[in-house]
C-alpha cells in the first residue's frame, strides 16, 4: 500500500520507517510452502504457537526456540516466507516488506553463504539489522561484508552454526535477548544469552574473528559464557546503529504526531515563528529522550529563522534547514587497570 510521507529525517547511519514497537520485533526468513501459513508473515506469541506449525525437530522451530527461551522473550517473533515462485531471497524480502514492514531484526534459517549475502545486501538497502550465524573460524563471509563496509550486518561465529538439530542459533538468541532493551541504554557485549555454549578459541582465533568484526561466544575470565564483541561488519558498534535508527524514527514519530493532532483539531502549524517553535518542541522532546535513554551525551538543534524562510518554501509549505548535531554517549567495555604494589 502506498503511503504519503511528509517528513524527511536524515541521519548518516540510516533511518527505517516502522512503528515504535517494531524496534523490538524479529523476523525469521524461512523457506516454507503456503500450507504452513498463507500470508507472507505470521507472528508467534510463544513457542506453543510455533509448535502448531512446525515439528520440534524443524530448523524453524529450533530457531524460534532460541528466541523464546530467553528470560524476556521478544514482543513479537515473526516468520516471513520465501516462496518457490520467488526469484531469490531479494524478491522474497521485497514481498515480505510490502506485506508487513513492522519489524527490525532480520534473521534466517539459511546457512548458505550466497543466500546470506543477498540478505545482507537487502538489509543494508532497507534499514534493517541482519544477523547471521557462521561456523567458519577464518571468517571468509565476515571479511567479505567488512570489505563492503556494511553497517547493518552482524556475523556471529559458533562452531555449531550448521543448520542441524545441534545448531544453537546464537544470532537469533542474541537478537531476542537484546530486542527488549531500550535503544541507547546498553551495549550488546557481555549479555546473558541463554542456550548458547561457549566455544574454545585460541588467542589467534579470537584475534582473527575480531579483525573480521565477527562476534563470538566464549567464557569470560570468571567462567561465564558471554558474547563478544558486538559490532556490525563495518566495525561500528551494533548499539550505535540501533540507537541512530531509533532516534531518527522517534523524531519522525513525534513530528507526525504533532501534525496529526493539529489536523484533527482543525488547526494548522502556521508558517510563522510560532510554527517553527512547535516543531522545535517535538524534535527536542525526541532528542531529550535520546539523552535520557543513554544514547546521546548531548546535542545541538538549529532551527531556521522565519525571516530566512523563502517565499517559495512558504508557498510549497516546506520547512528546511533544521539541523541536529548529536554527541553519542558511547560505553566502556574494556578496562585497563594498573596496580603498583610497594613494600
Amino acid at each position: 500500500m502506498a503511503t504519503e510521507n511528509t517528513i524527511s529525517v536524515t541521519v548518516t547511519l540510516g533511518s527505517p520507517a516502522l512503528t515504535q514497537a517494531g524496534f523490538g520485533k524479529i523476523l525469521l526468513l524461512v523457506e516454507a510452502a503456503n500450507t504452513v501459513f498463507a500470508t507472507r508473515t505470521k507472528t508467534y506469541a510463544n513457542l506453543t504457537e510455533v509448535d502448531v506449525d512446525w515439528a520440534v525437530t524443524d530448523e524453524e522451530y529450533l530457531a524460534a526456540q532460541a528466541a523464546f527461551i530467553q528470560d524476556a522473550p521478544p514482543a513479537g517473533f515473526k516468520m516471513g516466507r520465501y516462496e518457490a515462485a520467488d526469484v531469490d531471497y531479494t524478491t522474497a524480502l521485497n514481498a515480505i516488506k510490502l506485506a508487513d514492514n513492522d519489524w527490525y531484526f532480520l534473521t534466517s534459517t539459511t546457512r548458505d553463504g550466497a543466500k546470506q549475502a543477498l540478505i545482507a545486501a537487502w538489509a543494508e538497502a532497507n534499514g534493517k539489522i541482519a544477523l547471521f550465524g557462521d561456523d567458519d573460524k577464518t571468517s571468509v563471509f565476515g571479511l567479505a561484508l567488512k570489505v563492503l563496509g556494511y553497517d547493518r550486518s552482524v556475523v556471529v561465529y559458533h562452531s555449531e552454526c550448521d543448520g542441524s538439530t545441534s545448531d544453537q542459533w546464537p544470532e537469533i538468541a542474541w537478537a531476542s535477548r537484546m530486542s527488549i532493551t531500550t535503544p541507547g541504554s546498553t551495549t550488546w557485549a557481555e549479555k546473558n544469552v541463554k542456550g548458547i555454549t561457549a566455544d574454545t578459541l585460541t588467542t589467534t582465533e579470537i584475534n582473527a574473528l575480531k579483525t573480521a568484526n565477527v562476534s563470538f561466544f566464549t567464557e569470560s575470565a570468571r567462567g561465564v559464557t558471554l558474547p563478544y564483541q558486538g559490532k556490525v561488519a563495518s566495525g561500528e558498534w551494533i548499539d550505535v546503529i540501533h540507537f541512530a535508527d531509533w532516534q531518527a524514527e522517534e523524531i519522525a514519530f513525534r513530528v507526525e504526531a504533532l501534525k496529526i493532532k493539529k489536523s484533527f483539531e482543525n488547526k494548522k502549524i502556521p508558517a510563522t515563528s510560532k510554527g517553527i517553535t512547535m516543531y522545535e518542541g517535538a524534535i527536542r522532546g525526541a532528542l531529550d529522550l535520546g539523552v535520557t535513554n543513554g544514547g546521546l551525551e548531548s546535542y545541538t538543534l538549529t532551527m531556521p529563522n522565519i525571516a530566512d524562510v523563502s517565499d517559495a518554501d512558504k508557498l510549497a509549505r516546506l520547512l528546511k534547514n533544521t539541523a541536529i548535531v548529536g554527541k553519542l554517549a558511547g560505553a566502556f567495555i574494556y578496562v585497563n587497570i594498573a596496580i603498583n604494589l610497594e613494600v
